[in-house]
């Protein structure tokens, strides 16, 4: 072998500081088995077999592009991850009006719920609301934003989202708090159509977000049972009360007045003399009462025993009825 030869062995030449230029392409990284790498040990996807990116959530394994372009397999799983690790399919993302309000800026008012709500406290202090029904709402948007997501699009709700959310409140109200609840979250999202937040076209709620059936009702019911007070167990609530509860008691039993009459009864409603109860009806259609009749003030006789620790009240503490007049 001569010495030319040799100087070239290892791809070198002997003597001389040169050396053959690197090669332009580099080889990606790989793991032993010949399979590429992850870029680093925080990567949340795997490697397919099949040669993708993928991750197994909720036992069905999800695929976010091919080996070579680990990047863009990162920014899909970030994309989506909301969506799926919600049990939910994912949908393309697009500029529309969202349920909730971001995080860092709960009172900005771009999202559908505090819209909603700021809307309904209007009511509530001019007095269309009752005070009771605004903070039912806010329960039933929070439970929106709690079951959704803040960040989720009005017009993206699925009927399966709405099944998810049926099943959720199904699992804490009883058959009759489960119907008020679905009637609240339609309010809501008619809200949103109403006022052209977005299409009405939009929102599809699918057959089983419904509220119970009749059938279902009567069945409940008959399970409860009767809700029934003996007299012997109402004279052992009155001995037991203190004011201001003895009167409400005394009211509800004499006067057949319920929870909302006696909350929003005014002082002027009273006249304690002629021992007369002037009370215009709430108009709740429950009653069988039709509309022409709803509006028709209610003349009952108060009975001696209920108007004798009203005065005495309210001469002892120096208090009027909640209620406006």
């Amino acid at each position: 072998m001569d010495k030319h030869s040799e100087s070239q062995h290892g791809n070198k030449v002997i003597g001389s500081a040169e050396t053959l230029p690197p090669d332009p392409t580099p080889k990606s990284k790989r793991s032993r088995n010949g399979k590429p790498a992850k870029p680093d040990k925080d990567f949340p996807l795997w490697l397919h077999p099949s040669g993708r990116w993928c991750r197994k959530i909720h036992q069905k394994v999800w695929y976010f592009g091919k080996a070579d372009n680990p990047q863009a397999a990162l920014e899909k799983w970030l994309d989506q991850k909301d969506d799926l690790l919600a049990g939910r399919t994912p949908r393309p993302k697009s500029n529309g009006l969202l349920l909730g309000d971001p995080p860092h800026d709960p009172d900005s008012s771009v999202g559908l719920v505090n819209r909603f709500l700021t809307a309904k406290q209007e009511r509530v202090e001019s007095g269309e609301l009752t005070r009771r029904t605004f903070e039912d709402y806010k329960a039933t948007c929070q439970r929106l934003v709690d079951v959704f997501g803040w960040s989720r699009r009005v017009d993206d709700l699925a009927p399966e989202d709405f099944e998810k959310l049926r099943s959720q409140i199904g699992k804490t109200r009883g058959v009759v708090s489960l119907g008020n609840e679905i009637n609240r979250v339609r309010v809501i999202l008619k809200y949103a159509a109403d006022n052209r937040l977005v299409p009405r076209d939009s929102i599809h709620y699918g057959q089983n977000f419904r509220r119970p059936s009749l059938k279902s009702l009567r069945q409940a019911r008959a399970k409860r049972g009767p809700k029934i007070f003996e007299a012997d167990e109402i004279r052992q609530m009155v001995s037991a009360s203190s004011q201001p509860l003895m009167a409400m008691i005394l009211l509800g039993i004499n006067c057949g007045l319920g929870q909302s009459d006696i909350s929003s009864l005014p002082q002027t409603a009273i006249d304690l003399k002629s021992g007369w109860l002037r009370l215009a009806s709430s108009g709740v259609a429950g009653f069988g009462l039709k509309p022409s009749r709803q509006s028709r003030p209610r003349l009952l006789n108060v009975p001696s025993q209920p108007t004798r620790p009203i005065p005495t009240w309210h001469s002892s503490q120096n208090m009027v009825h909640a209620g406006r007049e």
